[in-house]
């Protein structure tokens, strides 16, 4: 049903299954980085939002980007941000 709807929910799927099977996180920061993507990227839909964490996924993948220093630097992020 999600696979067919055209936004790239295969990213999900797979790590729904990869859990499953008993498998674990690849890297714990590259988890939190896709937990902590910005507001205004959930908002614009499952699609954009696939879109995003599959990009990152396949950057860490390649060695483009690290990511332990993208997951510490967006949790850092989100620590400094306090409620007014």
């Amino acid at each position: 049903m999600l696979a067919s709807a055209n936004d790239d929910w295969s990213i999900w799927i797979d790590w729904y299954e990869q859990r499953l099977a008993g498998g674990r996180s690849v890297d714990a920061d590259l988890d939190l980085a896709c937990a902590m993507l910005p507001n205004d990227l959930w908002e614009q839909g499952p699609k954009a939002v696939n879109a995003e964490i599959r990009r990152r996924m396949e950057a860490v993948r390649e060695g483009t980007i690290g990511a332990h220093s993208e997951g510490k630097a967006q949790a850092r992020i989100s620590r400094s941000v306090r409620p007014v």
